[in-house]
């Protein structure tokens, strides 16, 4: 009996040497503390979405009105530009880089037709909501197509410093 006990706390032991080394430690996502909204147009095509898409006539300005909402515990700061679609690496549509190398064609880039500033930044204390608005002429001519692009957002919160150590966080 005395020799089974010996065993199996020997092979628990065991276990326990050789599993412990490869524990992960699992960490929560950010905490995302803002909400954004497209605020869309009477040129919207489908009004069910949640994001643009419109059908514009030629050589006439188009307001993109985003809202933006902190609903964390803190006061961020909030940049947000317009972007080209481009395919990333992984095959899929990407809106988030702020100069990407596009093939020549035809139709010109969303960037391109953008009035004014493509990135805006705004503070919002904690609980407040501010509209942003990009100003986007369409091009001169009809064209057959789409012009893809979206408005991405990064917000920062405060750092935060304790004993030389400073943390900023992103969310994107």
């Amino acid at each position: 009996m005395k020799r089974r006990i010996i065993v199996f706390f020997s092979t628990m032991l065991l276990l326990l040497v050789t599993v412990l080394p490869f524990a992960t430690t699992v960490k929560a996502a950010p905490d995302k503390s803002y909400a954004i909204q497209a605020i869309l147009p009477d040129n919207q095509v489908n009004k069910g979405e949640s994001y643009f898409d419109l059908k514009v006539t030629p050589n006439k300005e188009q307001s993109l009105k985003v809202l933006i909402a902190n609903t964390g515990s803190k006061p961020i700061t909030v940049t947000a530009e317009v972007n080209n679609a481009y395919t990333a690496d992984s095959g899929v549509i990407g809106y988030d880089k702020y100069n990407t190398k596009l093939y020549k064609a035809k139709l010109p880039s969303l960037t391109s037709l953008v009035d004014g500033k493509r990135k805006q930044t705004v503070k919002l204390a904690t609980g407040q909501n501010k509209t942003v608005e990009f100003k986007v002429k369409s091009p001169s001519s009809e064209y057959s197509g789409i012009i893809l692009g979206g408005v991405t957002t990064t917000a920062s919160v405060s750092p935060t410093k304790s004993k030389n150590i400073n943390i900023k966080n992103q969310v994107r």
